[in-house]
Order: structure tokens, then sequence, then C-alpha cells
């Protein structure tokens, strides 16, 4: 459900287990040997001694897809064949194993029997601990996934299974503490860690490696949480994910019938009172740097288990969260992109850019991200063309070249209220260095709320061609009044809405919307376009309820 986010750039200071980077490479090879795998395994199975349950729910339908002997993923049917693990077989998305939730989902003699049939053939094909289904984020993700289901599947089994399984389990608790004490630069450990503390808390006889993992864990969040509970890359999407796995942890920890430590409780409570606080009027969470459409009852809904037994700040807030600044006026809100991104495929060339909602309606968008796109699509959404905000010269403000030199270095915002009106200042310098330009956008939101009017300054050289864009939502039909700068933004059973420039001609031209499910949608975007001319250019627009 949620994509394996790989971005972290704090030192993590590993507690007990300290190895040299030599010894830990020496631990990854060793794995791969046969004598090695057999000292691990000469000690007897590990019993499993407690059952965390899984927060998600999977589809009957895929589960009982998978009975019937097809495995599908993004519409593409594959067979189970009597070897599915082998060349041709089943794809590597399914040795995550996510698709025992489908099973888990169906239920019953059937489905059990499917899981421990695909489980055992998997464990006896994959043995060696190569190839790909041996990557850390798969081989987390699935000792994970066995646990939360093993008393679906593999409780009340035979014998023989149960010891195949915790033998498995084993050596990826082995797989995973190599790995992880080598400390690739790229990686973020927090599944790593969850992986390693499932597998030491659910069998019996790693008691002490759970304790130091504990402390693991506390140290890992003290370098990657900040004061203000907000993750250090600045991520909405990290910030969730970072949420989603304390809330399995915290599940861990009921099922061994302890008590979770008060920083983990308390981390997790206000980690998603800074997701509460960055939700707009529609419930979801603004489209910016890889943040995709999450579906508004779901977030809702994890947010709540996330936040039992403490006191958040909910709605109505304004102000800065995660480098957005957010301004609100009645029922309508009002989400800037001010933050500096970072290297990495996440970050968005998106300074500048906004979303507006209306109470749970959004009445300007970005186009947004899903995580099973093609790396083509994913590179287009990157680009500031598909955000709410200007461009120059159809280039990014946000370009890292091969010589690694930042094109944006500098955001500056400031926030004032004026009797009731809210006004939100912001510039940046990601133009300046190529086309010797400055980009200055101020938005002044009235106190109804039903007006809010724009004003895009660029100062500097001229002969540069712009574009400001606003994307709308596909349930938003736009409508261009002949002879006039004027588009009526018409949704059904809401109100009216017109987009103005007075000096400039408007345009509507196609777009897409990327929705909660990852689907690309056709929609439109309203654009005005012109050439800067000398000293400053102004161009002025009002969004108003008609």
């Amino acid at each position: 459900m949620v994509e394996t986010l790989q971005h972290f750039d704090a030192h993590i200071t590993l507690p007990d287990f300290e190895v040299s980077p030599v010894r830990a490479h020496l631990m990854q090879s060793a794995l791969h040997l046969s004598p090695y795998r057999w000292m691990l395994k000469r000690g007897g199975a590990q019993e499993v001694v407690c059952f965390p349950p899984d927060l998600w729910t999977g589809d009957p339908e895929e589960g009982q897809s998978l009975i019937d002997g097809l495995y599908t993923l993004r519409g593409q049917a594959f067979p189970v064949t009597e070897t599915p693990w082998r060349r041709g077989g089943l794809p590597l998305e399914a040795s995550h194993f996510l698709w025992l939730r489908d099973l888990h989902a169906v239920g019953g003699d059937q489905a059990r029997q499917m899981a421990r049939r695909l489980t055992e053939s998997w464990i006896r094909d994959h043995g060696g601990l190569t190839g790909l289904p041996w990557q850390p984020y798969i081989a987390a993700e699935r000792a994970v996934l066995w646990l939360q289901h093993y008393s679906f599947f593999a409780a009340g089994s035979e014998e023989d299974f149960q010891d195949a399984l915790s033998q498995s389990l084993v050596l990826h608790l082995y797989r995973l503490r190599a790995h992880y004490y080598a400390r690739y630069p790229d990686d973020d450990p927090l599944l790593i860690l969850k992986a390693m503390l499932y597998i030491t808390g659910c069998l019996r006889g790693y008691e002490a490696w759970f304790e130091t993992l504990e402390s693991c864990l506390e140290d890992y969040l003290s370098h990657t949480i900040d004061e203000r509970y907000e993750h250090r890359c600045m991520s909405l999407s990290l910030q969730l994910e970072t949420v989603i796995h304390l809330l399995d942890i915290r599940l861990l920890y009921q099922s061994k019938n302890q008590r979770a430590p008060t920083y983990l409780r308390d981390m997790l409570c206000q980690m998603a009172a800074v997701l509460k606080r960055a939700q707009m009027g529609t419930g979801t969470l603004p489209a910016f740097h890889a943040t995709p459409r999450y579906d508004r009852t779901w977030l809702q809904s994890l947010l709540t288990m996330a936040g039992q037994s403490c006191q958040v700040m909910v709605q109505p807030y304004q102000g800065r969260v995660m480098g957005l600044e957010k301004i609100i006026c009645k029922n309508t809100c009002v989400m800037m992109d001010c933050r500096l991104p970072e290297t990495g495929q996440r970050y968005h060339a998106s300074p500048l850019a906004f979303e507006l909602s209306i109470g749970k309606n959004l009445l300007i968008a970005n186009c947004g991200y899903g995580a099973m796109l093609s790396p083509e699509w994913k590179k287009g959404l990157r680009s500031a063309a598909a955000h709410s905000t200007l461009s120059m010269d159809d280039a990014d403000a946000f370009d890292y070249g091969a010589s690694g030199e930042k094109t944006l270095s500098r955001i500056e915002t400031e926030v004032s209220e004026d009797t009731g009106r809210i006004t939100l200042k912001a510039r940046h310098d990601g133009y300046f260095g190529r086309f010797g330009v400055l980009h200055e956008r101020t938005l002044v939101l009235s106190r109804n709320g039903d007006h809010l009017t724009g004003h895009d300054g660029l100062k500097g050289a001229q002969g540069h061609a712009f574009c400001v864009r606003f994307h709308l939502p596909p349930h938003i039909r736009p409508l261009l009044e002949a002879g006039k700068n004027r588009v009526y933004l018409d949704a059904v059973n809401q109100d009216i809405w017109t987009l103005t420039c007075p000096a400039l001609p408007i345009t509507i031209e196609e777009s897409v919307f990327i929705d909660a499910e990852g689907n690309s949608r056709p929609t439109s975007q309203v654009v005005i376009r012109g050439t800067t001319g000398a000293g400053q250019t102004d161009i002025h627009w009002v969004l108003q309820k008609a």
C-alpha cells in the first residue's frame, strides 16, 4: 500500500552491536555460504510465541483469483504453476507476500492451503539468500507479513512446515542485520528495524536481541524526527510511512502483552498530529513531493489510531507545517510549497505551487503522484508544468544537472493578517542563475474565504516566456467566457468560481490527475502565458466565487 521510501541522511549510532564496515561486508558475504546457513539452522526451529495483527485487509476477489490459479498484478495475470517461483513463474512483486492479505480476506481451508503451498515452495526455491527476492526491503516486508498472518496460515500446520518457516525467519534476521549494519547511505532503515523487531519479538530465545533493537529504534527516531515531530526530510509521505511503521511496532508490543515505551507512544501521537495539521479541508494531504492522494477515510482512520489516548491539534490550523504554508479563512484552505527540495526522486520542481480546497472539495490541484507509475510518468510529474505554479521557458525552477549544482537555493516567505485578510508572500531564485529572473508570488485570501487575489511578479531580464498554470481536479468543468479573460469553474452541486486575469489571455488545456488509486485521469488546466518585459513583469489574477 505504501511505497518503500529510501532516503535517509542522518547518522545512526548503533548500540551494542556496533560493527565496522569491513565486518559488515564479511557478514553479508558469509550469509551466502552453505556452511554458515547450516550453522544458523543447526539449533533447530524457534517457536513463534506471539502473533501481531495486520493493520490492513486484503482484497477477497484477488485472493479468490489466486486460489483459482491466477496471480494478478496491475491488470496482468500470471498462472500459478507447480513451480511458481522458478524462472518464468510469478513476478518479483509476489515475493513481497502482500497477497497473504488477500488470501486471509477470503479465509477458509482453501485459502490457508494455498498460502502454505506458495510459502513452502518459496522457501524451497529461494533458500539461498541470493537474487532479487532477498533484497533487504523485500525480505523485511515478507518477514513482517509472515508473522502478521502466521495464525492464519501457519498455526496448526505440520511441524515440518512450521520448522521451515521459523528457520527461514532466522535467515531473514541475519540477512537484515548484516544489511542494517553496513549502513548504506541511501537507505531508510526503519522498515528493516521493524522487521528485525518483529522476528526477535515473535521468536522465542531472541529477547536480548529485541532489547538491543529497541535502543536502535529510539536512537533512529531521535536522529530522524526533529523537535517539532516532523521528519527531517520534510516529506509528508515519509512522515506518514513512519507513522505506519510505528503503529505496527506498537501492535507488536500489544501482542506481546507489553506496554510500548513512552517515547514510542508520544512520537506516534505527535507525528500524527503533524499530519492532521497538514490536512486540507478535503481531509487529504496536499500532493507535493511524491505524496499520493491517500483516500480520506483511510487516512482519517489511520491518524485516529495513531493519536489514541493523547491530545492532538486538529483543524482549523494555520501556519507552516512540513515546509508548506497553510492559510485558512472560513472553509477555504490554501497550501503553498515553500520548502527547498533536495536531491532524490521524491522531490518535485514545485516552488510556490499551491492547492486550494473549498470545504471538502478540491478546486485547484497539482497533477499528483503514483507509486506504481512508470519512471517516465514519474519524471513528468516532477516538473513545474505538473504543478499550479509559474514556469519559465518550459524549464524547472529546481534542477540538478550533471555537475550537481543547485539552481534553487533560496525560498523566502512572509505571512501577515490585516482585518481578517491573510496575505502570503513568497519568493525564490530558481530561475535567476539561468534566466536572470526572480519569481515572487503573493496570495491574499479574503475574510469570508470567497475571494483569492493572486500576483506573480517577475523581476529581471526581459524576453523570457512564462506560463502560470492552475490544474483542476476532474470534477471541475472549466468554461472560457468568449471575449473576456475569465474562466468559469463549475462543479456539480457546488458553487461556481471564476478565474480572471485582466491583462493577459487565458486558455484551457489538457492535464492529468492522479487519483487515490494511483490511476491517471484526464482533466483540464487553466493557463496564462506571456513574455517578461524590462525590469518588472506583473501577472495579476483573481479567483472568486461567482
